[in-house]
């Protein structure tokens, strides 16, 4: 599955569950791709993180993550500030798909 932007590109292999980023534009930004997770049967059981790019253009960055076996994972490239991990914008593109 994946979900793109214009600056950014992101990707979920549930083989593995691994996540990959790629930074598509030189503009002084990283890419980063937001990721939710959560257990379809169960309301309230869930979980975020963030893969962050900063190798510059046209490089990706791959992140292995151990999710639980059918817990459904959202994904979305954005683009940020690496000198604040807590800032990233422009997240536009959504996927969705199963570990």
């Amino acid at each position: 599955m994946s979900a793109k932007k214009s600056a950014a590109v992101g990707y979920f292999f549930a083989s593995g569950d691994r996540f990959r980023i790629l930074d598509t534009k030189s503009d002084g930004h990283s890419a980063v791709l937001e990721v939710a997770y959560w257990d379809p049967d169960q309301a309230g059981h869930y979980g975020t993180f963030e893969v962050w790019n900063t190798r510059g253009k046209d490089k990706a960055l791959e992140q292995p993550h151990n999710l639980p076996e059918g817990y459904a994972v959202q994904i979305r490239a954005c683009v940020g500030e690496s000198s604040d991990r807590g800032n990233w914008w422009d997240c536009d593109a959504q996927d969705i798909g199963y570990a």
